[in-house]
């Protein structure tokens, strides 16, 4: 079983998966003192590199990370996670985040190395969160209220009506032109290195530059030259991108669709007019918001378009509810309880549905390990969906049943229907490709070279070259939305355990060898020739 870590998805930006981890540190440093660091500190920006943090801005709103604070004798306020001198240490997640101070106009700030999955998982080296002693906080130009001091919102439908409470705001993406096209490096981490969402282009020579632009994220607004280099065709990526693959449209072809099942999803903001999407979505509420007025978040448009998109999602023809929530506590740390609340809601909007339109999946692209803050109040709800019938995917499923999978990678320009198209995802391709083997048990579903529905617009689309764990969660709720509308008595454990038996080996060339991808899932043998072969 792969063993998995929360990817804060940050990086995209939105809340990261899980995966197994593959970048590790040493925690079992001695205790130094430095009386210097203990209190409280709060965050006042997140910077990707610590020299470009600049005093004069303003706190920007929203910090994931709110503050640190510094117990004496190695302590800290969360008791699996300590301190010494230079460094704070989390074995859970085997990190050792080092810390520094820089003094600037007059203010002691602390830099402070943020290891999330992205450094653990995707091998990028940390960003900075850049943090100031809470007397200096109330000083700052932007600092108007203390973390402590924010309150939460709810947005739900009476009693357990299904409902759109909301519709939240499409996203306002600055658009501007591109003075030089970056060049991709493969080694750096940073996924967003290639990122010309909202990008003006046209001015640009991009002769030679097919390499990099192979690598690119882009969407229905990014202007490009009228002269393009042979091997990138962006309207054809974009097109390629929205196939699901791996055969799935020819089932939708042969009538399974998903239609008449209903499936759930929990994440950030929704869009909720989109047109992949806003025809069959039942139900839209707010669970725990910071934000009573947040905007779409990509992140959710992109888990909706996948699940149920009318061009891009595995079940067209399923019914959507869902759940936005912030996860987290008034200092950003994250709190399990609110997962665990969006899903006893959820099942209880699925107590007054028909027997037949009772949700059949909840998907939620998030990861966790037990020991994590309201990680047992989670693991309980979804041990009542699990009784109440309903498939609950996370991004850690072996936590609560026998399975586990990863995301595929996919040259942007391959076919999607060609098992042979895929390869290790970009985010765990270094060490698969190095002979790590944690990565090849699990069923692997397509994730990378994904077109999905965009939060700016009802009819926009953006092109997402690296995917994450995130978008391999729907992909996997879909093909259950199917497999529901084959059998309508499936299980969940009849169809986790069929997916796995039916996936296919893929074998790869490299470094002058061979590589196997054990399991690619095959979505027409998982659903047979017959209505029941998936449960024989």
């Amino acid at each position: 079983m792969f063993r998995s870590r929360v990817l804060a998805l940050l990086t995209l930006p939105l809340l990261l998966t899980a995966a197994a981890q593959a970048r590790t540190d040493k925690t079992d440093l001695p205790f130094a003192d430095d009386p210097a660091v203990i209190g409280r500190w709060l965050s006042v920006a997140y910077v990707p590199k610590a020299e470009m943090f600049s005093p004069s801005a303003p706190v920007p709103a929203g910090l994931f990370l709110k503050g640190l604070t510094f117990l004496p004798g190695g302590r800290m306020d969360r008791p699996d996670v300590s301190w010494t001198k230079g460094f704070v240490l989390d074995p859970r997640s085997e990190t050792a985040s080092a810390y520094t101070f820089k003094k600037l106009k007059d203010i002691e700030y602390l830099f402070f190395e943020w290891k999330s999955g992205d450094y653990t998982i995707r091998d990028m080296d940390p960003g900075y969160y850049v943090l100031v002693r809470e007397r200096d906080y109330a000083g700052l130009a932007g600092a108007k209220r203390k973390p402590a001091d924010e309150k939460t919102w709810d947005c739900l439908n009476p009693g357990t009506s299904a409902g759109i409470c909301r519709r939240p705001e499409a996203w306002a993406r600055e658009s501007s032109p591109l003075k030089a096209l970056p060049s991709y490096d493969p080694d750096s981490g940073d996924q967003w290195q290639m990122d010309l969402r909202g990008r003006d282009l046209s001015a640009l020579d991009l002769s030679g530059r097919t390499a990099d632009l192979l690598y690119a994220d882009f969407d229905g607004s990014t202007k490009f030259p009228a002269a393009l280099p042979a091997g990138f065709a962006p309207a054809k990526i974009m097109e390629l991108g929205k196939d699901p693959g791996l055969g799935v449209r020819a089932l939708h072809k042969a009538g399974l669709t998903g239609k008449g099942v209903s499936i759930a999803i929990i994440d950030q903001p929704l869009l909720t007019t989109h047109l992949e999407y806003a025809d069959r979505l039942r139900s839209y509420e707010e669970l725990h918001m910071f934000d009573p007025q947040s905007a779409a978040a990509m992140h959710g448009a992109a888990v909706a378009s996948i699940a149920v998109g009318r061009t891009c999602g595995v079940a067209p023809d399923a019914e959507l509810y869902y759940v936005a929530t912030d996860f987290f506590d008034a200092d950003r740390n994250i709190d399990f309880r609110w997962l665990a609340k969006s899903i006893d809601r959820l099942l209880a909007i699925s107590g007054a549905l028909p027997p037949a339109k009772k949700i059949r999946a909840i998907s939620i692209s998030r990861g966790f390990e037990r020991g994590d803050n309201g990680a047992e109040e989670l693991l309980a709800a979804i041990g009542r969906a699990k009784k109440a019938g309903a498939l609950v995917l996370t991004t850690s499923p072996e936590l609560y049943y026998d399975f586990d999978f990863i995301g595929l990678g996919r040259e942007p320009l391959a076919d999607p229907d060609d098992p042979a198209s895929y390869g290790p995802g970009l985010f765990w391709r270094k060490g698969f490709l190095a002979g790590e083997k944690w990565m090849r048990k699990g069923l692997l579903v397509p994730m990378d070279s994904r077109t999905t529905a965009s939060p700016a617009g009802d009819g926009d689309y953006v092109f997402y070259r690296s995917g994450g764990m995130s978008w391999s969660v729907p992909y996997i709720a879909g093909l259950y939305a199917l497999a529901c509308q084959a059998d309508p008595g499936v299980t969940p454990e009849a169809f986790l355990k069929k997916a796995l038996e039916t996936a296919r080996p893929v074998k790869l060339r490299a470094g002058g060898g061979e590589l196997v991808l054990d399991k690619v899932a095959a979505p027409a043998r998982l659903l047979g020739k017959g209505p029941r072969d998936i449960i024989k």
